[in-house]
């Protein structure tokens, strides 16, 4: 399922599920955008895996 986020083109997969291991792994992968709901400190750590990504330090 993860590699299905990974190679998704436009965004269209989401995740709507509670499980925290996959949020933290969508999140380490870059996908994390894709959960519905992100707790606050996994959406910190999603904005600055998207930073790294595109190489925008914070």
């Amino acid at each position: 399922m993860l590699q299905a986020f990974e190679v998704q083109d436009i965004g269209c997969i989401r995740y709507k599920g509670s499980n925290r291991a996959i949020k933290l792994r969508l999140v380490a992968v870059g996908e994390g955008d894709q959960c519905d709901e992100l707790d606050e400190d996994l959406q910190r750590l999603n904005d600055e895996v998207k930073a790294d990504l595109w190489g925008r330090a914070k």
